[in-house]
């Protein structure tokens, strides 16, 4: 399974001219050539409807945990993002986290059905 940001973060050596970035078809089409089970989210967008674009990688945190597939119980995460990130921080890393869980969870049970 793959989960997959939908916002582009281009290295910087791409806007040096150094290196090349893939075309976002170019991206699926080998992404499918491995998988067929493959979940977009603009997790930006969540992270700033959680109140900080710099969450975005706790969208994908909670987007990976919603797969289902790792060992660790969701709560236990939670405690740690609480304990790492204090007060209105706390907050808001862990509405991106449900926010990002959730999305995987309801993408999920569109597949299923």
């Amino acid at each position: 399974m793959v989960v997959l940001n939908t916002t582009t973060v281009k290295p910087y050596t791409v806007y040096l001219g150094k290196s090349g970035y893939p075309a976002d078809d170019a991206i699926m089409n080998s992404l499918r050539k491995v998988t067929d089970r493959i979940i977009t989210l603009d997790a930006s967008s969540l992270a700033k409807q959680a109140g900080s674009l710099q969450a975005t990688n706790v969208v994908m945190l909670g987007a990976l945990f919603g797969s289902g597939l790792l060992p660790v119980k969701v709560e236990t995460v939670k405690q740690v993002i609480l304990s790492r990130f204090k007060g209105k921080v706390g907050e808001i890393n862990l509405k991106a986290f449900d926010l990002g869980y959730e999305y995987v969870q309801k993408a999920l049970r569109k597949v299923a059905a």
